[in-house]
């Protein structure tokens, strides 16, 4: 619909395709979802400018697809690509920086690479630290991570201090994803 009354390259149009696009992923619908976010970004680059914010964010939604799919060096990249655009273009404490952070640590956890994905994690709490303290779902979701990260590394004391800490925050979430992280958390709390 909106194509037809306000053509493709409308910010409304790109911003409901997007939209459209995440459906998909989460209907794991991956082909129509990865043609659709491709459209996207090639709309939004024309539309925008190639390093505008909304760029980058597509670029982490492309990677944030890519992950859904066990693509991890595919994901990497697309999610570096995203960070080099937010930093030039966001202040640094903006919690889309932090998200890429976290994002980029969980393509590093799933190329089980513990170590590369305890540094993203620990650049991500520190810009979700600054954008919305350490009581947020997203230092408690990145917290969570990293100890997952630790746990990989032999580290248990350590993970098991960071799971208490972040799991009461994380189970007071209203996402449905960040209720399964809760749960999943619980059971590497033991």
């Amino acid at each position: 619909l909106s194509k037809r009354v306000l053509g493709e390259e409308h910010p409304e149009t790109v911003d409901a395709m997007s939209a459209m696009g995440l459906f998909l992923m989460d209907s794991a619908d991956y082909a129509r979802a990865t043609q659709t976010l491709n459209e996207v970004l090639a709309i939004n680059s024309r539309l925008r400018g190639p390093r505008h914010a909304y760029v980058g964010n597509d670029l982490e939604n492309l990677g944030r697809l890519a992950l859904r799919q066990s693509q991890y060096p595919e994901a990497h990249a697309r999610f570096q690509q995203a960070l080099s655009i937010y930093t030039e273009k966001l202040p640094p404490s903006h919690g889309w920086i932090a998200s890429v952070w976290t994002m980029i640590g969980r393509a590093h956890l799933g190329a089980k690479d513990a170590a590369a994905a305890e540094r993203a994690f620990t650049n991500a709490l520190n810009v979700w630290r600054m954008e919305y303290g350490v009581d947020s779902i997203g230092y408690a979701l990145a917290e969570a991570l990293r100890a997952r990260a630790w746990m990989m590394q032999g580290r248990y004391d350590d993970a098991e201090a960071a799971l208490t800490r972040a799991y009461p925050i994380v189970s007071r979430s209203d996402g449905r994803a960040d209720r399964e992280i809760a749960l999943e958390m619980r059971d590497w709390i033991g």
